[in-house]
């Protein structure tokens, strides 16, 4: 039977019936494209900044994961007091974050770990401390960069000829 918009009104055995064990399992080309999904920099970055988080998880005696929304504030406060730059607790949140999601867990709330964050930025600022920027473009180093380009065309990596490739 259907209702006014033409779906069933009950919905098949199978898709109210539990995902079979194998349906959490990703397969081979899968897996790899999940492992590939973020830049190797990312991973590397990420892989320092839960091997901190997990070390101090078992210095003070606090559940790695779930974490809970004191547990972040505290680990924000504890990096803010080793002078990290905020951006590098920024990214040491996000870590942790994505780690809840590859455990399939749900995520805490940030609230209190992102406003630490804020007062930790503001108390920066107030000490003096700037985020590093780069210096603005000048038309002369703009100049400089474009009579630096080799003459011709541009190139992109697919269609350049090697020079390195073997002879023969």
């Amino acid at each position: 039977m259907e209702n006014h918009m033409g779906a069933p009104e009950r919905l098949p055995e199978r898709v109210l019936a539990p995902p079979a064990p194998d349906e959490h399992l990703l397969e081979g080309r899968t897996a790899r494209l999940v492992d590939e999904g973020l830049a190797a920099n990312t991973r590397l970055a990420y892989a320092r900044d839960f091997g901190a988080y997990a070390t101090w998880c078992a210095s003070t005696g606090r559940t790695l994961l779930p974490a809970t929304p004191a547990t972040l504030a505290n680990y924000v406060a504890h990096l803010a007091a080793q002078h990290y730059a905020p951006s590098t607790i920024d990214r040491a949140l996000a870590c942790v974050l994505a780690a809840h999601d590859h455990a399939q867990l749900a995520k805490p709330a940030t609230t209190a770990a992102r406003l630490a964050l804020r007062a930790y930025r503001r108390e920066r600022a107030q000490q003096g401390h700037r985020p590093r920027k780069s210096p603005p473009i000048t038309v002369d180093r703009l100049r400089a960069m474009v009579d630096a380009l080799p003459a011709g065309p541009p190139q992109d990596a697919a269609t350049a000829p090697s020079s390195c490739s073997a002879s023969p």
